[in-house]
């Protein structure tokens, strides 16, 4: 089997469902349709090529940043928020 490659497994409607209620304090946490699309994202995920990175590829790039002066406008405000935002010690303390 193999590993999960992220820091939150969320592969069960279990985990998901208390991701989005207890973490996020999402209302719609129960919605059946979301947690599916979420569970069926993560299965995606597991078996991501790891030859099509968005870096390089815009096979999974979201079609909004697919020109190279869109994405370096993204990657600023990632890096603005890594650098500005505090990160939390665990999840469960994001408000």
């Amino acid at each position: 089997m193999i590993s999960h490659p992220y820091s939150r497994q969320l592969d069960n409607l279990d985990l998901i469902e208390h991701f989005l209620s207890v973490v996020l304090k999402f209302e719609n946490s129960n919605d059946t349709s979301l947690l599916n699309r979420i569970k069926s994202s993560e299965a995606e995920l597991k078996n991501y090529d790891e030859t099509s990175f968005t870096l390089y590829s815009t096979t999974h790039r979201h079609r909004k940043y697919l020109n190279h002066h869109e994405r370096w406008i993204l990657r600023n405000q990632i890096v603005n928020e890594l650098i500005e935002l505090k990160r939390e010690v665990s999840d469960e303390d994001i408000d």
